[in-house]
């Protein structure tokens, strides 16, 4: 997300909820917290805060293992002249790393062979946690502007397709901040957690 681009196509999208003039000073508050909310919600969707298959997890530790050894062989295999340079920096020397690496190379091998022993399956796809908390902001937005809560306008006779105000400003929102989900399909979601 490159934040000038970002910042205009937010701009934008609150365009869509013709906010009036007592709102415009709210604009670029709102627009600092999307793409604040946006930077901070990314991380629960990095692999290292997912769960998967227990099978999954067996090849990302094998792999691990892998190149650990790669690199502890590399190291090994380094010139004097390679060594004696890197010495002069003020970071952890190479060769003190081969321990290191040979036990996450151990460690990762046998955890490959005991998490694969418990068979666990995750599947579907995970759930997108960062369209979810922008989705929250965005209600929250479409009430402050509109002073009405977002509601999703049904088309029965159309193959039950979608459309209204807060539809294309959740996905004019979605777009500006490169978020990979359905605006249609947050929405509904969000709508359902509400009634819970």
């Amino acid at each position: 997300m490159r934040r000038d681009e970002a910042i205009q196509d937010l701009r934008e999208a609150i365009k869509l909820l013709n906010p009036n003039k007592a709102d415009i000073k709210d604009i670029d508050s709102v627009i600092q917290n999307f793409i604040i909310k946006a930077s901070l919600s990314s991380i629960n969707d990095m692999p290292m805060n997912r769960e998967c298959s227990s099978s999954k997890a067996a090849k990302e530790l094998r792999k691990l293992a892998s190149l650990s050894v790669k690199l502890r062989n590399h190291i090994n295999l380094m010139h004097k002249t390679s060594l004696e340079a890197y010495s002069d920096k003020n970071v952890r020397h190479p060769l003190a790393l081969e321990g290191d690496l040979r036990n996450l190379a151990l460690h990762g091998l046998n955890s490959a062979d005991e998490i694969k022993k418990e068979n666990t399956i995750k599947s579907g796809a995970h759930k997108k946690r960062q369209a979810q908390s922008i989705m929250k902001y965005v209600a929250e937005t479409f009430k402050m502007f509109t002073g009405k809560a977002g509601t999703l306008i049904v088309k029965p006779h159309h193959n039950n397709s979608a459309e209204g105000v807060f539809l294309d400003y959740t996905k004019a929102v979605f777009l500006a901040l490169d978020i990979k989900a359905s605006a249609e399909s947050q929405i509904r979601a969000y709508k359902k957690s509400l009634k819970k």
